[in-house]
């Protein structure tokens, strides 16, 4: 299956779009500022139902409107958000009853300038690495992800309360339910970066000649997690909330031994995100039995011609990616479709080669 058409109403600059799509490699070609990247962020949230820009969906909503619509129609099935300051979420008209129920039926990975972070950031960043990736292809695990963020915050009240001198009260109930979360988080993250490694490996290899190591750093010794919380609940009492657990999990990334945020140049560092998004893009195949769409956003400028080459022949193989780009070179490869975003009265206005789309 494949991302056959999307629609969308007041979401970022565009009024409305009603656009459709080829399988294959699509690109989407314009000047700064007009809206690629915003075109590209319909079909994450599609997706996900966040966006990889903000965390705050009412800076979606286009200026001076109160409401946004977006759908989408992948093979046989239509994923509909409508946002009135809450998010609507139907699945072919059924509405859903969580955004759990509904994630990742569109199949999507994106390749964006902000997933530089998942390098150069901290801790956090590669965690939320981690929940997007694995909740793609495991819903159960958003589940846990949600059980466990419930029992930490209950289980930090407690702390903060027995911190201010107070009773610990229902303590133990809430560490029962945070240790009965954990494991299945810890499976999840340590099969993930394992899988992740392997394919991560042979691409980055392929695109650089050189080599590259992931390892999942634990947030503690999960061996015996209750020993840890019973040998350190004094100083997580004195601290006044929850020091140990997956909340504190990280992954390290090395190039040819060295840790990649500190030794590794800018190109590299690029290569090695897509390394990255292209393993999980095989990952997701693999699990799933179908692959994801792939998203890529300004990504290939900067790149010398034989990494550029390189990327190519990898995009070559892909079901279907959309690639975001302001090289007007590329344009005329005969591989691509090819779709012109120009911004006129104040809305983007997409065209495919020298036929309009229905956009307004």
């Amino acid at each position: 299956m494949f991302l056959e058409s999307i629609y969308c109403k007041n979401f970022r600059n565009f009024r409305s779009l009603n656009l459709e799509f080829l399988e294959g490699r699509t690109l989407i070609v314009g000047d700064n500022g007009v809206g690629k990247t915003n075109l590209i962020e319909t079909i994450y949230f599609l997706s996900t139902f966040s966006s990889f820009r903000t965390q705050m969906t009412e800076n979606l909503v286009r200026f001076g409107k109160d409401f946004f619509t977006l759908s989408g129609t992948y093979g046989d099935t239509e994923v509909k958000v409508k946002y009135t300051g809450k998010k609507e979420i139907f699945i072919d008209d059924s509405m859903q009853k969580s955004i759990k129920e509904a994630f990742g039926t569109i199949p999507v990975v994106a390749l964006t300038n902000e997933d530089i972070e998942i390098i150069n950031g901290g801790p956090g960043n590669r965690r939320y690495f981690m929940n997007i990736s694995i909740s793609l292809y495991d819903r159960k695990y958003l589940n846990y992800l949600y059980e466990y963020r419930r029992a930490k915050k209950q289980r930090n009240k407690l702390l903060l309360n027995a911190k201010k001198g107070g009773r610990l009260g229902s303590f133990e109930l809430w560490e029962k339910q945070l240790i009965k979360s954990i494991y299945p988080i810890v499976e999840a993250r340590s099969s993930f970066v394992e899988k992740l490694s392997f394919y991560t490996r042979e691409i980055f290899k392929d695109l650089t000649g050189e080599t590259v190591e992931l390892e999942y750093v634990p947030g503690a010794d999960y061996n015996n997690i209750e020993a840890e919380f019973n040998k350190n609940r004094q100083q997580e009492i004195e601290a006044g909330y929850t020091l140990f657990g997956p909340h504190r999990d990280d992954i390290v990334l090395k190039v040819g031994n060295h840790q990649a945020k500190e030794a590794s140049s800018f190109g590299i560092k690029k290569l090695l995100i897509t390394s990255l998004k292209i393993g999980i893009s095989r990952i997701l195949t693999d699990i799933r039995e179908e692959e994801p769409i792939l998203l890529i956003d300004e990504m290939l400028g900067g790149l010398d011609r034989k990494n550029s080459n390189s990327l190519a022949e990898f995009l070559k193989k892909a079901k279907q990616v959309l690639i975001t780009t302001t090289n007007e070179d590329i344009k005329y490869d005969k591989g691509y479709n090819r779709y012109i975003i120009e911004e006129k009265n104040g809305t983007p206005f997409v065209s495919k080669c020298s036929e309009k789309i229905r956009t307004f």
